[in-house]
């Protein structure tokens, strides 16, 4: 173990309850964190994979209605005693945040937003395309407001948009590809069900769906340290839309790069982040689609090519020395899905997950262990519910 970083008074507070969460969990633990460590979630969310996999490290469920609470919950908890580093694996807590900066300046709280400056911007995906196109940053996907007419914009196909990826505390919006008026009335009813309007979605034009075309520049990005990275998905799961369970580094395509640095420039940005690319086949060029101001999957792997860059900014300290089998680290895979292709005797991720050159979140017996506390928690729930039925 490498010296020890923080004090016992000191608290590293991670919110999230995923494979982000539990990947940073796992860099602290590697670089010495002395402080104390804590799992955050909502009390009506489950545990998660970060709190199966690490039962040692403090797990708070927080009783809150509203994001605005946390930061003072935090602050009457931990403050007064060491600093307070709190780390962000989704941005349903940034706007709060922001507002606790804003009127507690003294607080013993230490984060990295992004953006102070820009973060609507930032958040908000109609105000993002619209920031990067005044000012012709780089190209970005033909968006419209959800009270517009998309059918006209679009034809037949597009996607469908949340402004926002967080509705409160623990309501999270997905995007949707909509393919004719039946698809489009039906992703329109799921979104009123759970009280989104049409003023609270955008459309965009549908760009490649594949792989190979769904690019992001990532790392860290600030007024005097950056680490930048660009990665693709060579795999993902659910197909055409989900996340990325083999993501490899390479290098950047023609003007990606510049493109944004322009951008994180524009923004003052300061922190990690991910900025995601798609490939538009009419235009014949990348558009930009959104930026993740937090640590978002896969940023296991560019903390490991880098010495920890990440973990050690955000903490106010320098990168280690890169060893040469991390520096020829070249992929992310996930072996829960690795093992889930397999069974359906879809063998792509195993030359990946086999590879020297590849960096895993988790091992499999980790996996496996996850995916069993899973499977008994969905059947002590099914029988809560049984029971009361009858």
């Amino acid at each position: 173990m490498n010296n020890q970083i923080g004090t016992n008074r000191d608290t590293a507070i991670i919110c999230g309850n995923h494979i982000n969460a539990h990947t940073l969990v796992r860099s602290l633990m590697g670089l010495g964190w002395a402080g104390r460590l804590v799992l955050l979630r909502h009390e009506q969310e489950a545990p998660g994979f970060a709190a199966c996999l690490n039962p040692e490290v403090e797990s708070w469920a927080v009783d809150i209605k509203s994001p605005d609470e946390l930061p003072g919950w935090i602050e009457a908890r931990c403050g007064g005693d060491g600093a307070v580093y709190v780390f962000f694996t989704d941005e349903r807590y940034h706007p709060a945040f922001f507002e606790w900066i804003q009127t507690h300046p003294d607080s013993s709280l230490r984060m990295h937003l992004g953006s102070l400056e820009h973060m609507t911007a930032i958040l908000d995906r109609y105000e993002f395309c619209r920031f990067i196109e005044t000012r012709n940053l780089a190209s970005v996907p033909k968006t419209i407001k959800g009270e517009a007419d998309p059918f006209a914009a679009f034809g037949e196909s597009f996607v469908v948009r949340p402004r926002l990826s967080w509705f409160g505390v623990c309501q999270r919006e997905r995007v949707r590809l909509v393919h004719g008026r039946g698809s489009y009335d039906a992703a329109l009813a799921s979104y009123a069900s759970r009280g989104i309007k049409r003023e609270d979605l955008s459309y965009q034009e549908l760009l490649s769906i594949r792989n190979q075309d769904n690019v992001s520049i990532c790392g860290w990005y600030g007024p005097s340290i950056q680490y930048l990275y660009c990665t693709r998905k060579v795999l993902q799961y659910p197909p055409n839309a989900g996340g990325g369970d083999v993501v490899e580094l390479l290098t950047p395509p023609d003007s990606i790069m510049a493109q944004a640095i322009a951008i994180l420039d524009a923004m003052a940005y300061d922190g990690p982040f991910e900025l995601e690319f798609v490939f538009d086949k009419q235009a014949k060029e990348f558009k930009v689609i959104e930026l993740n101001p937090r640590f978002w999957l896969q940023h296991g792997l560019i903390d490991a090519v880098s010495g920890a860059a990440l973990v050690n900014t955000y903490l106010g300290r320098p990168p280690l020395p890169i060893t040469d089998d991390a520096a020829a680290l070249r992929y992310w895979v996930n072996p829960l899905y690795t093992c889930y292709r397999a069974l359906q005797f879809d063998f792509r991720n195993l030359r990946h997950w086999m590879s020297r050159n590849s960096w895993v979140p988790f091992s499999l017996r980790e996996g496996f262990l996850y995916a069993q506390n899973h499977v008994v928690r969905k059947l002590a729930n099914y029988w809560n519910v049984d029971k009361r039925s009858i």
